[in-house]
């Protein structure tokens, strides 16, 4: 698990300073929200997005 991390801890920092020097009000992250459904495995987020969707 270590050695996983480690092998995308370059490119997650990258990433998070990345959209950090690109603020975006609370509830209108429409360039953050893009730039991570294009970075996150697309089988991650389609299911979380089906979930909230559905409601509890």
């Amino acid at each position: 698990m270590i050695a996983k991390a480690e092998a995308v801890q370059d490119y997650v920092v990258a990433l998070r300073r990345d959209l950090h020097r690109n603020p975006e009000l609370s509830g209108q992250e429409f360039k953050t929200r893009e730039r991570l459904m294009k970075e996150l495995d697309p089988r991650w987020w389609q299911g979380s997005i089906r979930a909230r969707e559905a409601g509890p």
